[in-house]
């Protein structure tokens, strides 16, 4: 039995943001992923590799670069500022 549809998708998508996102339909990725899957011959546990690849990089956000030594921390905005709002 080849892969399912969820798991072509799934890594379609994974191979989509590896290349950083591009414009398009996405029909080219998709046939890749197939392809992979079928050649790989286990499309479960690929799947499952893509997909718990997937929820760590989600979770990952990019942090700010410290200061340099010496140098005062940034000053955060207050959330209203930051939203456009005035407190007043």
């Amino acid at each position: 039995m080849g892969p399912s549809r969820e798991q072509i998708a799934e890594m379609a998508h994974q191979i989509w943001i590896e290349k950083g996102r591009p414009p398009g339909d996405g029909t080219e990725d998709w046939l890749e992923a197939e392809r992979k899957l079928r050649e790989d011959g286990s499309a479960g546990r690929a799947a499952r590799t893509q997909k718990a690849g997937a929820r760590k990089t989600a979770a990952r956000k990019p942090r700010a670069p410290k200061p340099a030594a010496g140098e005062p921390a940034p000053r955060r905005r207050a959330r209203a500022a930051a939203a456009g709002t005035s407190a007043g």
